[in-house]
């Protein structure tokens, strides 16, 4: 039976390619693990989430739970001192025993992986929300959102930019063992809650992908006129008829 065919390189050089494969192979699932975090605390995770944004106009807050988007009513916040003591029972408590109102949507998070459309008449926007869109343009090249929210880029921008750059803080009240999320995956910089802050920059298309303004093709035939008509036609538009023409004319209604 033949030996195994035997490594050329020295002992440091195996030992330090299996530590590079190693670190590789953790950084991978450390990555994997931050996604899965990053997608639970987006979507309230099995608790909820409180996302915070400032742009140059307001500063909003929405409470996230199960995907859903709330906010609490004028003059209330939302409680986080409230949800650092619920024990598997996530309540959208707001201050000052106000209770939560649901949001369609939130574009501040939306917007980052919605495409960005042209709209004759509008300028450039986006479709947002849940819903269905059955057809993306109308005839006169206006965008047609369906049942999802039509908002423009300028809108947006207002309401959740400044200077094009997206920061939303995000605040995670979940149930997770906190020591294995901690393990696995070093996103959160405090605990109770899970805080971290993530960016993203957005900006109108540039002026040369705009698109041309849809026309409709004349009918040449409904203006163009046929080269006998021009023949015929006189300086004032009337038609000149020559004399034979005439009294071939003049005979036949006297025969009448």
């Amino acid at each position: 039976m033949e030996n195994p065919p035997q490594s050329s390189q020295s002992p440091g050089k195996v030992s330090r390619q299996i530590l590079a494969e190693e670190a590789a192979k953790w950084s991978r699932e450390q990555r994997a693990a931050q996604e899965v975090l990053m997608e639970n605390i987006k979507s309230g995770g099995n608790g909820l989430t409180v996302r915070t944004v400032v742009s140059n106009r307001k500063k909003s807050i929405y409470i996230i739970q199960n995907g859903n988007y709330f906010k609490c009513p004028p003059g209330s916040e939302p409680d986080l001192d409230a949800y650092r003591v619920q024990t598997n029972l996530h309540e959208r408590k707001c201050t000052f025993g106000q209770e939560s109102i649901p949001v369609a949507l939130d574009p501040c998070i939306e917007a980052e992986v919605a495409p960005i459309e042209y709209s004759f008449g509008e300028d450039w926007m986006f479709c947002l929300g849940n819903g269905e869109r059955e057809n993306n343009y109308f005839q006169n090249g206006t965008l047609d959102c369906g049942n999802k929210t039509k908002i423009s880029v300028t809108q947006f921008l207002e309401e959740c930019a400044i200077d094009n750059n997206i920061v939303i803080t995000f605040d995670y009240f979940g149930d997770e063992p906190r020591k294995d999320m901690m393990h696995n995956a070093t996103l959160c910089t405090t605990w109770d809650p899970c805080r971290l802050s993530y960016l993203y920059r957005l900006e109108e298309p540039p002026t040369e992908l705009m698109p041309a303004f849809p026309t409709t093709t004349e009918n040449p035939c409904e203006s163009t006129p046929c080269p006998e008509c021009l023949e015929d036609a006189g300086s004032d538009g009337s038609v000149e008829f020559r004399p034979e023409e005439v009294d071939t004319a003049i005979e036949d209604a006297e025969k009448v």
